[in-house]
């Protein structure tokens, strides 16, 4: 959603055509107003490259974020998810196939040694070649990701659509929920980009309160009128109506 208003303001205040004030008069003062603006979108957001490319990424698993991305950084943001979704699918196969052996690993290594030549025991050790069995799991794996990548673009871009056109009410996680079975692969990897990072801001925030309240001005209120006190501040400013204290 913050790529998406990003985006959309940046794209406002580039048309310098469209300049909306009351008094026609002004007009010269609003494009300059948009130009100062537009300045300072490119300083703090898209001027970080890093910060920019990491929003684009979470974006991309976000409908509305999605249809922000042109071409080029779709395919992009893909290319990114294809690597490192094959890398640890690749990984957890390795894993299962070592428990697999067990105490078996010792005999199974003897007949391969005997079975291949000097030069493909030497490759393997080094990692320039691969068990069939790991490349076939990567090359399922890649394949049915690819497969899910280009069903979410066609489901991705009818959910912009419907959102931005259609004023549809929009629910980026009951997205996901309704084409989880479709898009299993993808499904897993969007939970990682679009849970809310924990945040300290809420705790923060109460004890600087706090620390109002007890300022040296009110050093007879007692620790329990102080709780108190917190307790109908946080109710009271969060909830508007004195009616919901129960």
């Amino acid at each position: 959603v913050a790529y998406f208003a990003i985006v959309q303001i940046r794209d406002f205040l580039e048309d310098l055509a469209d300049v909306r004030c009351i008094d026609r008069s002004d007009v010269n003062l609003c494009i300059q107003l948009k130009q100062l603006l537009l300045i300072q979108i490119e300083k703090y957001f898209i001027g970080k490259e890093e910060q920019w490319k990491i929003l684009q990424n979470y974006a991309y698993f976000d409908p509305i974020g999605y249809g922000c991305l042109n071409r080029r950084e779709r395919r992009a943001i893909e290319s990114n998810i294809v690597a490192s979704y094959e890398q640890r699918i690749f990984q957890e196969a390795d894993e299962d196939i070592f428990e697999q052996t067990g105490s078996t690993f010792d005999s199974q290594q003897k007949v391969e040694q005997s079975s291949t030549s000097s030069m493909a025991t030497f490759l393997r050790s080094i990692g320039k070649k691969k068990s069939s069995s790991s490349s076939n799991v990567r090359s399922t794996t890649k394949s049915k990701l690819n497969e899910e990548l280009v069903a979410y673009r066609s489901l991705a871009q009818k959910e912009f659509n419907a959102v931005v056109e259609d004023d549809k009410n929009y629910d980026v996680m009951e997205f996901w929920e309704q084409n989880r079975s479709e898009l299993n692969g993808l499904f897993k990897i969007a939970c990682g980009h679009l849970v809310t990072p924990a945040t300290s801001v809420a705790s923060e925030s109460a004890f600087s309160t706090a620390s109002y309240l007890l300022r040296k001005q009110r050093s007879r209120l007692t620790p329990d009128n102080l709780c108190h006190s917190m307790f109908l501040k946080d109710k009271l400013h969060d909830d508007g109506n004195e009616s919901d204290i129960e």
